[in-house]
């Protein structure tokens, strides 16, 4: 006499031992192992993990708890604690958090704000600034600055380099958000010669 039964399936089994062996080796079961529900396919099986048992999907492991699994999705997966969304890498995970952060450099020009000294520098070179300064005067005033020949490129197709690790740039934007993306070691501290510049910039501008 048959005692146990697959309703998915439509099959039955002489043993309770016979049916769990089927569970486990149909692909028509996905079974949570951490509470012993059922589902009809891999993916349900993964987002009720997901949901309800602090699963990593891409790694295929388990968490204590939701403070260790976003921990790891932070470190591991380049997501952003503040909205929770996902990057492709570290360095666009980094430019992403530039959005939350408040914008609190001003222009010397104009009334406007901004997150970087980039984004305010580009504003200034490309002569959307109610000042009307452009590129030209910008990159004038940089070889002005007394601190210039630290920042000043040797190479004959550029004008600025980094003081730190001698990347070349065109422009000193360019130099900015290099210095900013923190791509080398050098800091914008109250000596550093990029920071000389931008306190010269503010009386120039």
């Amino acid at each position: 006499m048959y005692s146990d039964y697959c309703d998915r399936c439509d099959r039955q089994f002489n043993s309770e031992s016979a049916l769990d062996q089927h569970i486990r080796d149909s692909p028509r079961h996905h079974v949570c192992y951490a509470c012993d529900d059922d589902f009809g396919d891999r993916d349900d099986l993964e987002r009720h993990c997901e949901d309800c048992h602090f699963y990593c999907r891409d790694c295929g492991r388990f968490f204590d708890s939701a403070e260790d699994l976003e921990q790891h999705d932070i470190l591991q997966h380049d997501m952003c604690i503040t909205c929770g969304r996902y990057f492709s890498s570290e360095s666009n995970l980094k430019n992403h958090q530039l959005t939350h952060m408040e914008k609190s450099i001003d222009c010397p020009g104009c009334e406007r704000y901004f997150i970087t000294y980039f984004a305010m520098l580009l504003h200034l070179e490309t002569g959307t600034c109610s000042s009307g300064v452009n590129r030209e005067r910008i990159t004038e005033l940089a070889f002005e600055c007394r601190q210039s020949q630290y920042y000043a490129s040797s190479k004959d197709d550029f004008d600025f380099e980094c003081p730190d690790c001698a990347a070349p740039f065109s422009y000193i934007s360019g130099l900015f958000q290099h210095v900013q993306s923190e791509a080398c070691d050098e800091e914008l501290d109250k000596q550093s010669p990029l920071r000389v510049f931008l306190r010269f910039l503010s009386r120039r501008v």
